[in-house]
């Protein structure tokens, strides 16, 4: 047993200060949590947060398949449920176990639990695993345990897998036909210089099947895997520079990044927390890393307790109308209402932005599918004219 301290709010939106004797970290916030408290800052023995992974065997990365997004939203809504129902965090990740959605995700689960109960939050633990819960969502669970709000940060990151998988979902058709093209134009490519004037088949064959469709294959693999690999460290900065360039997809990623920002914004306000800590948590829930650096150049002003509105205008994000609401409800002492409308505007051009990705991922695959079916057409006219001019050369002396 030891002596922590810890700051907490109570059901009035009082700040409370004190001293917790117990066997970890988890236990002081799980005690706080059945009193009523919404559990902010616990420090251990020695005026820090105790440090997991400095006590505890590093944890080894899980045996097994990636989980798919789907599988990954059904994992948060299970522990926003039980969070919901007042089980604590590191419990819930217990109860997994045994529920999970995918056995990967039940292996890691079962780890969390374990590390989390002899000392130190969940999220601490979620940071051995960066290539199953990339840093925005241990920032969203870190946020969640700091302002006493977990399930609803659990249920933001299950909405934010859900809303991956309907993009892409929308976006089958648009693979499907750019494929289907891809795939019939490697094998029409050869198709009259093979098999005319000759008929060699066994030509056609091997120019379609041992040369342009595993070339097709191997460009495919390597962006699979270039894109696996950057899901971590400088490659995923890379692709969110990127993802930012291309047109509509890289305007709905900022209004997702700054929508989800506010929403933490408004809870982390919400719970009593101090400018500076509201700002650099809800900064890490940011998912796309070009906008978090962007936010975070506002740091600074944060840390000086400027006024929001002037943080938010010193990131040069956010709209004029956004800034305005956000000012007016700092003069009139109504911030938190003026945040969630914010909140509300900017969900909405999510909303938009989503629906003109998905017009426009449709447009994409019919220019697609038209190009490569034209390319196609040409590749067969000329092969077939050129066969021809071939068949009759040396009819005339």
């Amino acid at each position: 047993m030891a002596l922590y301290r810890y700051e907490a709010v109570d059901s009035k939106g009082k700040t409370v200060h004190g001293v917790m004797d117990d066997a970890n970290e988890a236990a002081v916030v799980d005690r706080l949590t059945r009193l009523g408290y919404r559990c902010a800052i616990v420090r251990g023995p020695s005026g820090a947060r105790p440090s997991v992974g400095s006590s505890l065997p590093k944890a080894a990365r899980p045996v097994g398949s990636r989980p798919s997004a789907q599988h990954m939203a059904v994992t948060f809504r299970q522990l926003a449920s039980l969070v919901r129902a007042g089980i604590p965090l590191h419990e819930a990740c217990q109860s997994l176990v045994q529920h999970g959605a995918h056995p990967t995700v039940r292996v890691a689960a079962q780890a969390m639990a374990t590390r989390a109960s002899a000392g130190g939050r969940v999220s601490d633990a979620m940071e051995e695993w960066p290539w199953l819960f990339p840093p925005h969502i241990v920032g969203g669970v870190r946020a969640g345990e700091m302002g006493g709000f977990a399930d609803a940060m659990l249920d933001e990151i299950a909405q934010g897998y859900e809303d991956e998988v309907a993009l892409f979902r929308g976006a089958l058709l648009t693979r499907v036909v750019l494929w289907q093209g891809a795939i019939g134009l490697a094998m029409v490519q050869p198709v009259f210089p093979a098999l005319m004037p000759d008929a060699d088949l066994r030509a056609y064959l091997l120019a379609a099947f041992g040369r342009n469709l595993p070339i097709l294959l191997g460009v495919w693999l390597a962006w699979r895997w270039w894109f696996r690999r950057g899901q971590m460290g400088r490659g995923r900065a890379l692709i969110d520079r990127w993802q930012l360039r291309v047109p509509l997809l890289g305007g709905l990623t900022v209004r997702r990044s700054l929508s989800v920002f506010v929403r933490t914004v408004r809870r982390l306000y919400a719970a009593g927390l101090d400018a500076e800590t509201v700002w650099t948590g809800a900064l890490a829930v940011v998912p796309n890393a070009a906008v978090r650096r962007s936010l975070g150049g506002a740091n600074a002003l944060a840390a000086r307790h400027a006024p929001l509105h002037e943080v938010f205008a010193a990131t040069g994000l956010f709209s004029p109308e956004v800034i305005g609401l956000v000012a007016s409800g700092h003069q009139a002492g109504a911030l938190p209402e003026m945040l969630d409308r914010v909140s509300a505007l900017q969900q909405g051009e999510v909303e938009a932005a989503f629906s003109a990705a998905r017009y426009w991922m449709l447009r994409t695959a019919i220019a697609g599918g038209l190009l490569l079916s034209g390319l196609a057409v040409a590749f067969l006219i000329r092969g077939y004219f050129d066969a021809v001019f071939r068949f009759t050369e040396g009819w005339v002396p």
